[in-house]
């Protein structure tokens, strides 16, 4: 994936767009008269041709004729429908924008869609779409039915140095009935009204309320309310002065209300040895608590043993602006951040969160163990909770290749970031490593002493896998290489191999035999040579790579190669030249057809088979952890790498989110923008601590499997008997987990957060038994 923000990137992750929180984009628009719309032909009246209306073109020339222009039932609006199958279909019209450089244009359409389903991939649904330099920069994506709803994508203020950009209509990879109206591109005028902080105001936008971060005006999302608070829950609680609650299958906000089956008395927990085990609780104030504060008492075991309550990292939930989508324009209030912080003060109505973290020793005895949470607030009383941990008398089984992506880190913080990488659960790096080249006459030289550095840091803090490695971001090596050597890569029209330069590719394959080289001599991991990141979003780019990984197997035939070509069909034309195939989790997810033919060509040929997934996208606890778990063990892949581990965020800057005109900033930890990065010094975010909860899922369900194994080794009449137990609930489990399942709609997911945690004990409990008869 690549690590930078460009085309490049908007490719598959611009369209990712809300994927926790696409319903949000159903903004009311400023009205605006027809003649401020800069849409031709937006109600889609006059000449039809072939299906295409005036003023529009087919997107491809598989998009002509597969629509048509139609009335309403009561015949006052003209609208375009197609009935979409599985293949993308777009209108399009190109908009002059060299005279609106620095004005924001709002882009709207009133939708209907009936019976929509199908979804081949999370960027699947109807969409309105801003395309500027064949890039996406806004887009508006639908994932149910709507019955003429009015649909505005994101404000695009028109940078300087695009003079025109595209519109698109239609649907992408999914089933149903499509239909739009009044389609229209219309300017809007962005007011100023207060100064809120560094490079950050508030003000208008087309009437609309915003917040304008660094010159970039963001609208705020209207979040369904809870409902009402009980009046006789209000009335039970009103002497301890709040009321205690959890919700294992949403976020908690600061106006979130509990509702009867949230409210706890005590908590419970278990893990096993080494393990790390979420615990966390909201208060909702009846009254103003001031500061509330907690403490953790030590844990005592029944056979006498002792943890010490410092085993649970104690944390507060931060709620901070956060970008609603990867390329989106709207926010939210919500919870971001584990600060590492005893102490939050919550108002009357309001709700405050703590996170704890339990880090139970390696060498801690099994069994029961009793703390006590004590609560204390200036506005009420002292309280105290139990909390129950069962330690299991078993380990995890850490048998998977799990990598996270990352572009390099500044010295100065990269053993604290590699420390905080590996306490996740990560066990290898996959991305960019410090190359200098140059050449001597026609011959290649390397440096990679900046390399050597991050190696040794590499093994000491923990990392035990291969690293997957690449010299920079997308086709770097070979940019490189070409500039060394006089070529202009770029302008190449690659059709077939033929096309690759031939002075490149002694160089080239002399490059790679010499870091292989020094990679052996310098007593590195094994590597796994990335060479090219997503080519398959151009066709002249992935011809490229197709020879590139040729000359790669020619010049080192030991080393195995990894590529993101994503798709069964695109990583077929490799051949054997690539060893390491990796699909997104949203295409091995998308249905048991597909799954199955990834898997299964991919032993058939001998070839390792990984999952990728993007949890640095999302700012809830549950996406991320479907990534981290149940989708790789639903798939039934070797190995996973998730998206993306940069320099840790600035907690001390509210608005730290929204700082990137054109995308999220994506960081798994906070920590202050001037501070040096230091071991226990980060705050991490809820996906990455939702990351590290999936990778335990995973971990639970293999040492499960490898129990079965061994029962059905010992061969005995239980053993056996107890083994097909086992795996009769595991399949179960799995079974419950639908094909297509990335939704994202956390609240009414199929298989929820509550799921994965129910799950999780029954898997524990089929351990127990089957050790039981070995």
């Amino acid at each position: 994936m690549s690590m930078k923000t460009s085309k490049r990137t908007m490719c598959l992750c611009g369209q990712i767009i809300a994927i926790s929180a696409l319903s949000i984009l159903l903004l009311a628009a400023p009205s605006r008269s027809a003649a401020d719309n800069l849409i031709t032909n937006g109600n889609f009246s006059g000449t039809v041709l072939n299906g295409i209306p005036d003023g529009w073109r087919p997107w491809s020339d598989g998009s002509a004729g597969i629509s048509s222009v139609i009335k309403d039932s009561n015949g006052a609006y003209a609208c375009i429908t197609k009935e979409s199958n599985d293949r993308p279909w777009y209108l399009q019209q190109k908009i002059d924008t060299s005279k609106l450089h620095g004005k924001t244009l709002l882009l709207s359409a009133r939708v209907s869609i009936d019976g929509i389903g199908n979804f081949k991939h999370t960027h699947s649904g109807g969409r309105l779409t801003i395309l500027a330099n064949n890039s996406v920069v806004k887009e508006s994506v639908l994932r149910e039915d709507v019955n003429w709803t009015k649909v505005v994508a994101d404000p695009y203020v028109v940078p300087n140095n695009v003079d025109s950009i595209t519109i698109l209509i239609g649907a992408h990879s999914c089933s149903g009935k499509f239909s739009f109206k009044d389609v229209k591109l219309t300017p809007v005028e962005l007011v100023v009204t207060k100064q809120i902080g560094s490079n950050v105001s508030e003000g208008t936008l087309g009437g609309e309320y915003v917040v304008i971060v660094n010159g970039t005006p963001f609208f705020k999302m209207d979040r369904k309310a809870d409902s009402p608070l009980d009046a006789g829950l209000s009335s039970k609680y009103q002497g301890l002065g709040y009321i205690p609650f959890v919700r294992p299958n949403a976020g908690i906000f600061k106006d979130s209300v509990p509702c009867q089956k949230e409210v706890i008395s005590s908590l419970s927990t278990f893990c096993t040895p080494g393990e790390y085990e979420p615990v966390d609780f909201a208060m909702y104030a009846l009254r103003n608590l001031g500061q509330v504060t907690v403490e953790v008492s030590d844990f005592a075991g029944a056979s006498g043993a002792i943890l010490p309550g410092s085993i649970a990292d104690i944390r507060t939930v931060k709620s901070i602006p956060l970008r609603g989508g990867y390329t989106s324009n709207s926010y939210y209030e919500g919870p971001g951040i584990l600060e590492k912080k005893n102490g939050i003060d919550i108002s009357k109505n309001q709700t405050g969160q703590y996170w704890l973290t339990l880090h139970v020793p390696e060498d801690a005895k099994p069994g029961d163990y009793k703390s006590t949470i004590t609560i204390r607030a200036e506005g009420a009383a002292t309280h105290k909770m139990a909390l129950n941990l069962r330690v299991l008398p078993f380990k995890l089984v850490d048998d998977t290749y799990r990598a996270m992506f990352w572009c390099g880190l500044p010295e100065k913080d990269l053993k604290a970031s590699l420390m905080d990488m590996v306490e996740h659960g990560i066990n290898a790096l996959c991305g960019h490593m410090p190359l200098k080249l140059t050449k001597d006459g026609n011959e290649p030289k390397i440096d990679l002493s900046e390399s050597d550095k991050v190696i040794s840091l590499y093994k000491s803090t923990g990392f035990t896998r291969p690293m997957t490695w690449a010299a920079g971001p997308d086709d770097w090596l070979s940019l490189r290489l070409a500039e060394l050597y006089g070529i202009k890569l770029r302008e190449i029209d690659f059709k077939t191999e033929s096309d690759y330069p031939e002075v490149l590719k002694a160089p080239y394959k002399r490059t790679l035999q010499l870091i292989w080289e020094h990679a052996k001599k310098n007593n590195w991991p094994e590597i796994y040579f990335y060479l090219s990141d997503e080519p398959t979003c151009y066709p002249k780019r992935f011809v490229q790579a197709l020879t590139e990984y040729r000359l790669a197997k020619e010049a080192v035939p030991e080393a195995k190669t990894f590529c993101t070509a994503y798709e069964l069909k695109n990583e077929q034309k490799f051949g054997n030249n690539l060893d390491i195939r990796c699909d997104p989790f949203w295409y091995l997810c998308s249905s048991a057809q597909y799954n199955k033919d990834a898997v299964e060509d991919a032993k058939k040929n001998a070839k390792t088979l990984w999952g990728i997934g993007w949890p640095a996208m999302y700012d809830d606890f549950w996406s991320a952890r479907k990534e981290g778990g149940y989708m790789p063990a639903k798939t039934g892949v070797e190995g996973a790498v998730w998206w993306v581990y940069y320099r840790p965020g600035d907690i001390s800057d509210t608005y730290y989110d929204l700082r990137s005109r054109v995308h999220k900033r994506t960081k798994f930890s906070y920590t202050h923008e001037q501070q040096v990065v230091e071991v226990g010094s980060l705050s991490p975010t809820l996906s990455w601590e939702g990351l590290r909860e999936g990778i335990d899922d995973w971990k639970y369900i293999n040492t499960l499997k490898s129990c079965i194994t061994k029962a059905r080794s010992k061969g005995t009449k239980q053993a056996v008997a107890e083994a097909d137990a086992a795996e009769r609930e595991l399949d179960g489990i799995m079974a419950r987990i639908p094909w297509a399942s990335f939704r994202y709609s956390k609240e009414t997911d199929v298989f929820a957060n509550s799921d994965a945690n129910q799950s999780r004990k029954l898997i524990a409990e089929r351990i127990l038994k089957l050790r039981k008869v070995l």
